[in-house]
């Protein structure tokens, strides 16, 4: 991505949709792995992509995610995650005709928040600074 490069969409959801998914794959990731963010372009739309491993998700897993207050393993509740951060910002992309979803592939969660054909102009980057780097090292977690 270039500095200040601008897609279609609404720029405060993406930067509300974007943190969530960056926390959530800091959070969860296993200790010293690493969180991954990319942008990428496709007929004439984009797409956010934030992976990270997942050693311990299944396939069944990722239907349930963004279900209000699911959570896959909730022994592991820290006070932090509510289960509801997942199941807002997949409400709130598609309230704006952007679409977030989940795929597994090999251990690794990949979550694309995937932009409208058209809508108001926003600053991806300016989106994604607001949360730090765009490739983060984990710090496992909850």
């Amino acid at each position: 991505m270039r500095t200040g490069e601008h897609v279609e969409g609404d720029g405060e959801v993406i930067r509300m949709v974007a943190s969530n998914l960056l926390g959530n794959a800091h959070d969860y990731a296993p200790p010293g792995s690493t969180v991954e963010c990319r942008f990428e372009r496709h007929a004439g739309s984009w797409r956010l992509v934030v992976q990270n491993d997942a050693p311990e998700m299944r396939a069944e897993d990722i239907g349930r995610m963004g279900q209000p207050f699911w959570r896959r393993e909730r022994a592991r509740a820290d006070g932090r995650h509510s289960g509801l951060g997942l199941a807002l910002s997949k409400a709130l992309a598609e309230k704006v005709g952007m679409e977030l979803s989940f795929v597994l592939a090999d251990g690794v969660l990949h979550a694309s928040l995937n932009g409208p054909q058209a809508g108001t102009t926003a600053n991806v980057a300016s989106a994604m600074r607001a949360n730090g780097s765009a490739s983060v090292e984990s710090g496992g977690g909850a």
